[in-house]
């Protein structure tokens, strides 16, 4: 019996030896280059794939490729093609196989696939939907907030934006993760997208974000505690001490913060140096705790609280916020986030003490509510760090802003303990290698991450974003990769029992939403790279599915002529927002939509007593649910700041206005998906003694845009003497300006980088952009002249009426045409005068209406270029001349009239006006003119009335047409640094053209 067992065991050995056959994958190897070519054909991503083994079973063919194979976004159908060209491809000696399984690793290729991109707001059908309930528990939500039930009300998002300062211990130095490259760093430049861009895109549609690295660029900052805190003189930008008080009755609450330290050293944790407070809640209320900070300079300062964690806490503590634009509510759950900062909101804070964060006691009885401390500011950072063997009062702080530095040093002070920040060698390590942790650490106990000990909020999803190195031959463009980690510790599931793989399906919906909307918007030719599954600690170790972005190469020319356009980072921006929407509608089941555009076409315009508002919604082309259903109007009197806005349902309001008043509005448009991004600004005004006619200001100036360039095949490089470029607000990735513009040069290391090497000494500098609120700036002046203004952007200006106006001022700013990146890859913008604008300033003033223009380019962008690539010949040239001396009266000199930026009037001009000076430097002010222009009389009805100092050439010009009049300025007015100028400035202008 043996004997016969052990014969049919051996002919069972053989006859699987015979038909599964191990066969050299080296003979595919035409077969494996030949479907790179048809992928990259399919799917526009350049396929490297590896074969582990192929496995010959009879007549079939068995593959199991390496990790390459799930780097392509399959979808459904893309199964069978690839089998089907597989087949076809196979070598001569195997064309009679067939094809049997194909394996990525160890996973079938079946389960790569994942569902196309779509606009349509339904759910599509993902294979790793779970229950959502969206009345489950959220840490904070405003009292009269919104609720956008179709975009991300009720979730919560973790990010953080790549790298930032950190202590090096081996050469103890702070210094940068990442190289000096073409006048910023990776750990600034993903800054300018999540910052101004993604986070407040996630929160406009309901979504509240937290990040482990410092979020306010305020480099201010007061700290309220019920403790005492550390002693000594608060000098320079060190944080200062605000006030505690309380009323009613409260009573020790246990362990909690203290700013014990001017400055946090090794795992030193300020939320066990002091303690908290609580008191019994009260349907009635009237017990409170009230943090007052002593601001000490207006500004923005983002508010967080903290508070202690108890069995009995209120799921609805309210804290109020007093602030410059009024009074703000918002309901923290206690039950969830005690022992860390909660961000509540950044608001514009007044100079002085008239600033407050109130909490109170209402809410059910048996429970409680606890107080600790207050927050108004990012600040300086206040880690030190410095060698093991110095006493650790030796060593130092990194001197720069909080934002800059790495989050592992805005962990140590949010009370991450040294269980979480120090899990690996130094810091550098620990700065990227801890964020995951810090994710499980705060959703610990929360539906997402049940069995760990943590902070119970309950995230739904982390993102982190960053840029890369490497350079593409030939200049093209690196492009776009996105990377998850499909096991963890040998296994496939997430805390929660979830599997992990839906993280491919979140990397691919953000991917693909990213290179879609660039190629339709910007670069039909933006790269799509990988879609890697590899074991990134960012991707990895968060609790929730994780993805890590490298949304473009800060090394790569090509690429950063757009990463340094703020147009280009809210297109990014949006399509990562809108990839985790849509991810998150599969996931959790739930329609979606897309919040607007910001408005367009907006005029604000005085009728007696009453500002006449009216606007029109944008299209988005990309996304037809983003259609706004409502709008909400904000308003600012005088020099204030903006309420919290009220709903209006139609695109034209009324709004009664007193006299001796300046009424400035924005608008937002919303759906159920969230909020669009504000409105330019508009103002109106009417003296307390008005003289003289009506002036209508015509907001020209809309630029946002990176720094002019050049590039040839030796050299390249950004040219900020030229045009640094406009900023989108404010300027915060700028670091230096670049040194190095040999393309041949190569990365050595960080501090010699090569091409593009740049200096850093404008690090911790936050520069002026485009505000969008210049009309205020002249409405002010005017109004000083006695003057009533009203106000319209330049597209309602273009299509609409205002011959009833006797005088328009137009702001043109640093309007220029600029061409991003490829030559060609998308329309010039912010030309100074297109078609329209010309036009409509042809219908004005053949009505009789007078002129004021002003602006940095309003003589060269006619007639000249300071873009590489912009779309201009001679004719176009011709007739830009001919329009400025024919229907504005002056002709173009330079653009290189000033170094000085000094301005001195011509005789008889106005004895009121003396010496003017504009910004030529960035400063925190107002965006800064390199070089302005220098415009000249274009026939005898016209004379020059103010000069260029240093060099003679002449900056404004008087004509005197036979129905109407122009004043033309070759600088913006809102730049000039004395506002006492500007009024002189526009009063001058204003009596001239009224001289006929």
């Amino acid at each position: 019996m043996k004997k016969f067992l052990c014969i049919t065991l051996l002919i069972i050995l053989s006859t699987t030896a015979i038909y599964a056959q191990r066969v050299k994958a080296g003979k595919f190897k035409e077969t494996l280059d030949s479907l790179e070519v048809l992928i990259h054909e399919r799917t526009t991503v350049l396929a490297d794939l590896k074969v582990r083994t192929i496995t010959r079973n009879g007549n079939s063919l068995d593959f199991q490729f390496s990790e390459t194979l799930g780097d392509i976004p399959w979808r459904k159908g893309d199964i069978q093609w690839f089998r089907a060209r597989l087949k076809e491809l196979l070598p001569d000696e195997f064309k009679d196989c067939s094809i049997g399984e194909i394996k990525c690793k160890t996973l079938d290729f079946s389960d790569l696939p994942t569902p196309p991109l779509h606009n349509n707001g339904y759910v599509h059908q993902s294979k790793y939907k779970t229950a959502y309930d969206s009345k489950g528990p959220v840490i904070v939500r405003k009292a009269d907030g919104m609720n956008y039930p179709k975009g991300m009300s009720g979730r919560h998002i973790a990010i953080w934006q790549s790298h930032g300062r950190y202590y090096n211990d081996k050469t103890d130095q702070w210094k940068w993760q990442r190289a000096q490259i073409f006048g910023t760093v990776e750990d600034m430049f993903t800054q300018s997208f999540v910052l101004p861009f993604l986070i407040p895109m996630l929160e406009n549609s309901g979504a509240y974000v937290m990040t482990p690295r410092e979020r306010d660029t305020q480099t201010r900052e007061v700290v309220a505690d019920n403790d005492p805190a550390f002693r000594g003189p608060r000098t320079g930008k060190l944080r200062l001490e605000g006030r505690y008080s309380e009323t009613g009755k409260w009573e020790y609450a246990g362990t909690g913060f203290a700013d014990a330290k001017e400055a946090y050293t090794g795992t030193d944790n300020p939320f066990v140096m002091g303690s908290a407070r609580k008191a019994k809640c009260s349907p009635d209320g009237g017990t409170t705790a009230q943090w007052t900070a002593d601001i000490p300079e207006r500004g923005l300062y983002a508010v967080y609280v903290s508070y202690k964690t108890l069995p009995e806490s209120s799921t609805s503590a309210y804290y109020t916020v007093r602030h410059l634009g009024g009074e703000s509510l918002f309901i923290v759950n206690q039950k969830m986030g005690g022992g860390t900062w909660i961000y509540l909101g950044t608001f514009e804070f007044g100079k002085g003490s008239d600033n407050f964060v109130r909490l109170d006691n209402r809410g059910k009885d048996g429970k409680v509510v606890t107080a600790d401390a207050v927050r108004f500011g990012g600040g300086m950072g206040k880690i030190a760090r410095g060698p093991e063997d110095e006493p650790k009062e030796e060593w130092r702080i990194s001197g720069m802003p909080a934002y800059m530095e790495g989050a592992l040093y805005s962990m140590q002070y949010a009370g991450i303990d040294s269980t979480i920040l120090h899990l690996h060698e130094g810091d550098y390590t620990n700065d990227f290698a801890d964020r995951g942790p810090w994710v499980a650490r705060l959703s610990g106990g929360s539906r997402v991450n049940p069995k760990e000990e943590g902070l119970g909020i309950p995230f739904d999803l982390s993102l982190a974003f960053h840029s890369d190195a490497g350079v593409s031959p030939n200049d093209s463009i690196v492009g776009t990769l996105a990377i998850y980690t499909r096991l963890a510790n040998n296994s496939p599931k997430l805390p929660n029992g979830e599997d992990r793989s839906q993280a491919r399906e979140y990397a691919d919906y953000v991917q693909s939403q990213i290179v879609s909307d660039i190629r339709a918007l910007v670069d039909s030719t933006w790269t799509r790279r990988e879609i890697w599954d590899r074991s990134y600690s960012e991707a990895r170790t968060p609790s929730v599915p994780a993805l890590l972005t490298e949304s473009l190469s800060h090394q790569n020319f090509a690429d950063m002529k757009y990463g340094l356009d703020p147009g280009f980072r809210f297109i990014l921006s949006r399509a990562v927002y809108k990839g985790m929407l849509k991810f998150l509608s599969g996931r959790y089941g739930v329609p979606y939509a897309v919040q607007p555009l910001p408005v367009r076409a907006f005029s604000a315009i005085l009728d007696g007593e009453e500002a006449v508002l009216s606007w029109f919604p944008t299209e988005d082309r990309l996304e037809p649910t983003a259609l706004p259903k409502g709008y909400r109007l904000y308003t600012r009197i005088d020099d204030g700041a903006f309420d919290d806005g009220v709903n209006v349902s139609d695109q034209t309001i009324r709004v009664p206005i007193e006299k001796g008043h300046i009424y400035s509005f924005r608008i937002t448009a919303w759906n159920d998906g969230g909020m669009s991004f504000p409105s330019e600004i508009l103002s109106v005004g009417i003296p307390a003694a008005s003289s003289g006619q009506d002036v209508l200001v015509v907001n020209n100036f809309d630029r946002v845009s990176g720094p002019t360039w050049f590039d040839s095949p030796s050299y390249a490089g950004f040219l900020r003497n030229i045009d640094g470029g406009v900023a989108w607000g404010w300027d915060i990735p700028f670091i230096g300006e670049s040194y190095e513009y040999r393309r041949i040069n190569p990365w050595i290391d960080d501090d010699n980088p090569g091409f593009g090497a740049s200096f850093s000494d404008e690090a911790g500098n936050k520069y002026a952009g485009n505000t969008f609120d210049y009309p205020y700036v002249h409405g002010k002046a005017l109004m000083a002249a006695g003057r009533a203004f009203s106000s319209v952007s330049a597209e309602a200006f273009e299509f609409g009426d205002f011959s009833t106006f006797g005088i328009a001022d137009i702001i043109c700013g640093k309007q220029v045409t600029v061409a991003t990146g490829r030559p060609g890859a998308a329309p010039d913008r912010f030309k100074v005068f297109p078609t329209d604008m010309k036009d409509a300033i042809r219908k004005y003033t053949s009505a009789g209406g007078s002129i004021i223009i002003s602006g940095a380019y309003i003589g060269t962008d006619p007639c000249d270029e300071i873009y590489p690539g912009v779309k201009a010949d001679s004719l176009s040239h011709a007739e830009g001349a001919e329009f400025i001396s024919g229907t504005l009266g002056y002709r173009w000199v330079t653009n290189f009239a000033s170094k000085t930026g000094t301005i001195w009037p011509m005789r008889k001009v106005s004895s009121d006006i003396g010496t003017i000076r504009i910004h030529r430097l960035p400063n925190s002010k107002v965006y800064n003119v390199e070089n302005p222009d220098g415009i000249a009389p274009a026939s005898d009805k016209a004379r020059s009335i103010l000069r260029y100092k240093d060099t003679d050439i002449s900056a404004a010009v008087f004509y005197k047409a036979d129905n109407y009049s122009v004043v033309s300025f070759g600088f913006p007015i809102e730049t000039v640094i004395e506002d006492s100028d500007i009024e002189k400035l526009l009063k001058t202008a204003v009596r001239l053209l009224e001289e006929r």
